[in-house]
């Protein structure tokens, strides 16, 4: 007993720190967890910021359908000439994960493009000659596609507008859908392309595409006027019952 306790004596006044390897476990442990939290903290801040582009979306979503309601059926040339009667904060404007805050394209130069940029649609600094946007509305993080920019399409063989070729669109269909009138609440007017980093959704990915996948989403406003999560390419949505 007594050679025991003179082991154990010598061996606590020798153990009197860390060895590297536990030291250096520890740390690896640490940057883990540091890591972990991180990514808690950034998703949660994600979360936040779509919750608040969502009632953005909302406000525009009704401030729209009014404006319908008030001039015939018609929906404003531009978003911001909903602005001050329709909308009364420029702020509703600019989506919190703009990283430009609503200055120059409202569509991100890494959000892969399916087609044509159409720059009229998505730049804010475009202006039409015959009606103009309020230049009290100086950002915006919104691309509308109803708006008066001209079309690089016709509407039976004429030049048109965006708004008047989306509504022909909406009326009569296109190849995607067999030519058959897209639902209002599911064809969007109004697009968010700020959040497709931080989530997806299983839609086609383009036309023609053999089966869905997992693919950016993107948060609109419906043409009426309710809040929608779609894919890039808004057509490729599943329908009911598909997988």
């Amino acid at each position: 007993m007594r050679l025991w306790g003179r082991v154990m004596h010598f061996a606590c006044q020798h153990r009197n720190g860390f060895t590297l390897i536990e030291v250096m476990v520890v740390v690896v442990i640490i940057a883990i967890l540091a890591g972990m939290m991180g990514v808690a903290v950034n998703s949660a801040k994600e979360k936040a910021r779509q919750t608040d582009c969502m009632s953005n979306l909302r406000q525009l979503g009704t401030a729209i359908v009014t404006y319908r309601a008030d001039n015939r059926g018609r929906n404003p040339p531009w978003l911001s000439k909903l602005y001050p009667t329709y909308i009364d904060d420029t702020r509703v404007y600019v989506c919190r994960s703009d990283k430009a805050r609503g200055v120059g394209n409202c569509r991100p130069a890494d959000v892969p493009r399916l087609s044509a940029s159409y720059d009229e649609t998505i730049l804010n600094d475009y202006d039409s000659s015959s009606d103009g946007k309020n230049p009290d509305v100086k950002a915006n993080s919104y691309m509308y596609e109803f708006s008066a920019a001209s079309c690089p399409w016709t509407v039976d063989g004429e030049p048109a507008t965006w708004n008047e070729w989306k509504e022909n669109q909406l009326a009569k269909g296109d190849e995607n859908n067999d030519h058959l009138p897209y639902s209002s609440s599911r064809m969007p007017i109004v697009r968010c392309y700020h959040h497709t980093k931080y989530g997806k959704i299983r839609a086609y990915g383009k036309a023609g595409a053999g089966s869905p996948s997992p693919q950016p989403i993107t948060l609109n406003v419906a043409y009426a006027g309710n809040v929608i999560i779609s894919p890039l390419w808004w057509e490729g949505a599943l329908e009911p019952g598909e997988e």
